[in-house]
């Protein structure tokens, strides 16, 4: 791999994954639940569930883009490499909200206060 592009170059099975038909069908199956992706229904290989994978970002880079997110377009859907930074971004933003909720707030009347013990 002496081509640097190479590195930077979709995989097939993330284009599979990109296409309209089997996104259809990946929604559809979450919907209804009776439509099956693959013969099997457990046991999944390795390469089934990094399409699955694939499917479900995919999904969800969609639903922000319906919902007129921030950072999210039509352009960085298409670039599997942007639509990876986005997701990351995406995750990092939700990290740090979750941290955020979890800091304690000092003037709830339901801390400790701790005092010496005087002599």
């Amino acid at each position: 791999m002496n081509d640097v592009s190479e590195l930077f170059k979709e995989s097939p099975i993330r284009t599979l994954a990109r296409t309209s038909k089997w996104l259809t069908i990946y929604l559809r199956a979450k919907e209804i639940g009776s439509i099956k992706l693959f013969e099997n229904q457990s046991d999944f290989t390795q390469l089934q569930i990094t399409f699955l994978q694939y499917l479900e970002n995919i999904s969800s880079l969609y639903f922000d883009l319906s919902l007129g997110e921030e950072f999210i377009s039509d352009e960085v859907i298409v670039d599997w490499l942007r639509s990876e930074c986005y997701l990351l971004y995406k995750r990092k933003k939700k990290e740090e909200k979750k941290l955020k909720k979890n800091i304690p707030d000092n003037k709830s009347n339901d801390s400790i206060v701790f005092v010496s013990k005087r002599k």
